[in-house]
């Protein structure tokens, strides 16, 4: 009977990340113009699912604690999802307390106003997060040189992946560059110390704390957890800018890079580890675009 409770868990935590899955690319679509056009259909695909999770739950699993926790854990996320692509509401604040011609910002400004926006998500996330993350962080402290170790074999893998499939892209299929890397790229020219704040540091954190510590929240099952927050956070990396299927090849790398992420996570059982290679990784491109500039 243990068994097979078990087995309804595992596969109903598969559901809720589907759920998830769909509902961002659902909502993304919302404010972004993609190469999918999501329509009505999409939305009574969640509700459906959402339904179904609600039927296996209330007829195979008796836990109602466990009950309790997934979907409190699956709205958790959701919400922080939401504040994620929210992000930009936050701009009305300096555009109000400086007076600001949004019609008339110049580029330095525009990433100068979106590293406000990513410092006040990233400020909701670890007010949510904080008992968390204080406790995670004497994890990591107590073991700083093993969970090191452990994120350093880990992210080696994963850039060779990367480094590989973008190889492939590129040199061999003549893919242009991922678009969310030439987003970057055009925004690092303008402010280049800025971008070193915000995508250096400031995203990893925004990033980490919602594809691997809220992921991991929903599900206590390593290959669960790591498939899916390797995949949504290659899917957001290309979702909002892809102009063609093709472009949707470069989950692969991005995809690839959360999935280290969340296994340096799941086995130093710490955020920080991959907060950390998240940093450097980011830092150290955006260096390297600073000194070929």
């Amino acid at each position: 009977m243990k068994k097979e409770e078990s087995l309804y868990k595992k596969l109903l935590e598969l559901v809720i990340f589907i759920t998830i899955t769909f509902t961002i690319i659902y909502m993304t679509q919302l404010s972004k113009n993609s190469i999918f056009n999501i329509s009505e259909i999409s939305a009574f695909i969640i509700y459906f699912i959402l339904i179904l999770d609600m039927y296996i739950l209330k007829s195979k699993i008796k836990d109602n604690i466990y009950l309790k926790r997934l979907l409190k854990k699956s709205l958790k996320f959701i919400l922080i999802f939401l504040i994620f692509e929210s992000a930009n509401l936050f701009s009305y604040i300096p555009v109000y307390l400086f007076k600001l011609d949004v019609t008339n910002l110049s580029t330095s400004y525009q990433v100068l106003i979106s590293c406000f926006d990513e410092l006040m998500v990233m400020i909701i996330l670890a007010l949510l997060y904080w008992k968390d993350l204080k406790k995670e962080f004497y994890i990591f402290k107590k073991n700083i040189e093993e969970n090191l170790n452990t994120g350093f074999i880990y992210y080696l893998l994963g850039l060779t992946i990367m480094f590989i499939s973008n190889c492939i892209f590129i040199f061999i299929l003549n893919m242009q560059q991922a678009q969310n890397q030439q987003a970057v790229s055009s925004m690092i020219t303008y402010s280049p110390v800025i971008m070193l704040l915000e995508a250096g540091m400031l995203a990893p954190i925004v990033e980490e704390i919602m594809f691997r510590k809220a992921t991991r929240d929903i599900s206590n099952n390593k290959y669960i957890y790591v498939l899916f927050s390797g995949f949504l956070f290659g899917l957001m990396h290309v979702i909002s800018l892809s102009s063609s299927l093709i472009d949707f090849l470069y989950i692969i790398p991005y995809g690839a890079l959360g999935l280290v992420f969340a296994l340096m996570d799941y086995k130093t059982n710490t955020t920080y580890t991959s907060i950390i290679f998240h940093m450097l990784h980011n830092s150290g491109l955006i260096i390297l675009s600073m000194l070929l500039m």
